[in-house]
């Protein structure tokens, strides 16, 4: 999946680009936690991340034809 931005502001929106989910960033999701916990994500360059359902659910993504 491709980063293609973010439904999110403020201090949630300055994690997301520190930690290097900004638009254009390929992330592969590694886990998804039971019960509505987290999303262990991969990005290209390397970082392994975990991110908390909600945060995830308002990051808008495309789907690339070679991930599943």
């Amino acid at each position: 999946m491709r980063v293609e931005g973010a439904a999110v502001e403020g201090p949630v929106a300055a994690w997301l680009a520190a930690v290097g989910l900004s638009p254009g960033e390929v992330v592969t999701i590694l886990r998804r936690a039971p019960f509505g916990g987290p999303l262990h994500l991969r990005t290209e360059a390397g970082a392994e991340i975990a991110v908390a359902l909600e945060i995830a659910q308002a990051i808008l993504v495309e789907t690339l034809e070679d991930q599943p």
